[in-house]
């Protein structure tokens, strides 16, 4: 929470600013040199009959713009409670607001935008904030999902979930599903230019036949007493998809309208945050074995980036002891490693497509497992398994990347195998061009009810290994080759050159 007094890093600067504000005739509007009220810019005078304005200084000055509200303007990039929308979120050049004469010149390229159109970047997709309800929960929407496009008018059906105590409002346009359902329906005019404010806007935003179907759904609302759903859908100026979301609630003589935060979940916005490899990681398959603590993460890494296809070969199931360092969460604890690891990210990246095998030390059978794919991923941290599967590997010109950690998580170290170019790890040991790690005198520590030791890593560790290994895992599968053919990240130095100081070892 804010204190009452503004204090700043700078307070030279924001003395400054404040004397800028008194001489161009401001007065502060509440106690603590916050908020201050003034003369209106004349720029802003064709938009509104208010006479001043007032700017909000925030904490964070001078690395924070202020902020400015104004009474009565209707506009794109006007929220309703007045404030007006001058920077980008993030913006951080501070001499655009650090004096009072950079603030106006900002106000004034905001007005002609206002007046003369605001650029196709400037598009406004968050029409809920000019609504003049709103509720705190977040809808989710196949927004790509709904037929509906082009210069006609369409209408289909629409239902809502609650989930999370009523903090997520899940929408699809699919039939009626379990539970309780809300009721609702989509509405798309393609000759909506302005997200609509209130219940009368919102008509105004439909053909004659949508109005006449809202009607219905209002009526059945007061009749019910039984809140419901609304969408309105259009395409923006820069041919992007907007929407609207209201919950439309019973009330004294006609239902009360609040707008809801949407969130699309279709492929295109996840995908928004994939990475800018997912074009060419879409086509691949890749077989990792081993679905451990290395293993989920890289799954979970390289799915999320966009990878097309993973095969996951493991035995072991998950236990509670596994969780610490798993993908998988507490609740798949029983369930198979690589099963785990699937749920675990299927609903983050749903482009991936998995499959699961069982663990295999046979040669012939480990071959077929990678015949298929681009590139097989050995994340069992076990070195005899490494070393068959480089064998098998090589064999069939599959290129290969292991991941494994060291010395108690000290080391993780990436050894790539790619045919025609690197040497094979067989061959490694005999090369003074790959170090090789000294053997350690840490305690085995051991769970009772699992006869193998447990390695003490860290999860840090492991992220640290995971990360690396999926990184060198897409240098190859995107044909980039940047990478060295072995690194080794020192995580904490031993005694030992060349890893008694953190940093990266490349061989």
């Amino acid at each position: 929470m804010a204190s009452a007094e503004l204090k700043s890093v700078d307070p030279a600067s924001l003395d400054a600013f404040r004397a800028e504000l008194i001489e161009a005739g401001f007065e502060p509007a509440a106690a603590g040199g916050r908020r201050w009220q003034g003369p209106l810019h004349p720029a802003l005078a064709k938009f509104t009959s208010a006479k001043t304005m007032r700017i909000c200084i925030q904490d964070g000055w001078p690395y924070r713009p202020p902020t400015l509200h104004v009474r009565g303007i209707a506009s794109e990039h006007a929220v309703l409670n007045g404030e007006l929308c001058l920077f980008q979120p993030g913006e951080h050049d501070v001499s655009a607001w650090l004096t009072l004469t950079a603030y106006n010149a900002r106000i004034a390229v905001w007005a002609d935008l206002a007046r003369d159109g605001f650029r196709l970047e400037d598009d406004l997709l968050d029409p809920h904030l000019y609504f003049r309800a709103n509720s705190s929960a977040l809808a989710t929407l196949d927004l790509a999902g709904i037929p509906a496009e082009g210069d006609k008018e369409k209408t289909g059906m629409l239902r809502g979930t609650w989930t999370g105590r009523r903090h997520v409002l899940a929408l699809s346009t699919g039939s009626s599903a379990q539970g309780d359902v809300l009721p609702g329906r989509w509405y798309y005019n393609p000759a909506v230019s302005a997200p609509p404010r209130d219940l009368a806007g919102f008509r105004e935003a439909l053909t004659n036949g949508q109005r006449k179907n809202l009607e219905r759904r209002l009526n059945a609302v007061q009749r019910d007493r039984r809140e419901a759903v609304l969408a309105l859908l259009w395409e923006t100026r820069a041919g992007q998809r907007n929407c609207l979301v209201v919950l439309a609630e019973p009330d004294e003589s006609e239902p009360k309208l609040r707008s809801v935060e949407l969130a699309p979940t279709d492929r295109e916005t996840l995908l928004l945050r994939a990475g800018p490899d997912t074009g060419a990681l879409a086509s691949k398959r890749v077989v990792l074995f081993g679905a451990g603590a290395i293993g989920s993460h890289v799954a979970s890494l390289l799915s999320c980036a966009g990878l097309g296809e993973l095969r996951a070969v493991e035995s072991e199931i998950l236990r509670p002891g596994n969780v610490v360092r798993h993908a998988g969460a507490p609740s798949f604890v029983g369930w198979n490693k690589a099963i785990a690891t699937e749920i675990a990210v299927e609903s983050r990246s749903p482009w991936t497509k998995f499959d699961f095998e069982f663990e295999s030390w046979d040669g012939e059978r480990l071959a077929e497992l990678i015949s298929d794919c681009d590139l097989a991923i050995d994340g069992t941290g076990l070195v005899a398994f490494a070393e068959l599967l480089g064998r098998v590997a090589l064999d069939a010109e599959t290129p290969l990347v292991s991941a494994a950690l060291f010395r108690g998580g000290f080391l993780g170290r990436i050894r790539r195998q790619m045919p025609g170019l690197d040497t094979p790890l067989l061959e490694r040991q005999a090369s003074e061009e790959f170090p090789v790690i000294p053997a350690g005198e840490e305690p085995a520590r051991f769970e009772v009810g699992c006869s193998a030791a447990v390695n003490n890593a860290s999860p840090i560790a492991v992220a640290a290994v995971s990360a690396t290994t999926a990184e060198v895992a897409v240098d190859l599968l995107t044909d980039r080759l940047e990478y060295a053919a072995e690194l080794i990240d020192v995580y904490r130095p031993l005694r030992d050159a060349p890893f008694d100081r953190i940093g990266r070892v490349i061989g």
